[in-house]
């Protein structure tokens, strides 16, 4: 998952409005952790008020400044909330920071950067 923000800008949002759009980042997606649904290239829009939902794909940034991209759900039922993806699954920690996945924008084949 690369920390860069896209450079695209999302005007007029579908179901957002005006002042709620300075509550979305666009990230892009390296890796194919969470293919086929979110790929490599893809990127993510991601809003930073709202909480995720139970099987949310959710951007997450730890304590320790790392990021990932992972769906936000339980191991088991019940028991502690996880994170989730092709590579690992880890318990929701204290200090994480979640953040739900809005929208993706798929990288079309032999599209530039």
């Amino acid at each position: 998952m690369s920390e860069t923000k896209a450079k695209y800008a999302y005007v007029g949002f579908i179901g957002y409005n005006e002042n709620d759009i300075k509550n979305l980042e666009a990230y892009t997606v390296a890796g194919d952790c969470l293919a086929p649904d979110i790929q490599d290239g893809d990127i993510v829009i991601i809003n930073t008020v709202l909480k995720p939902r139970f099987n949310d794909f959710v951007f997450v940034r730890h304590s320790d400044g790392k990021i990932h991209l992972a769906k936000y759900t339980a191991r088991y039922v019940p028991g502690p909330l996880y994170l989730v993806n092709e590579h690992d699954s880890w318990p929701v920690a204290d200090g994480d920071s979640l953040f739900p996945v809005v929208g993706i924008k798929r990288r079309i084949k032999g599209e530039g950067n």
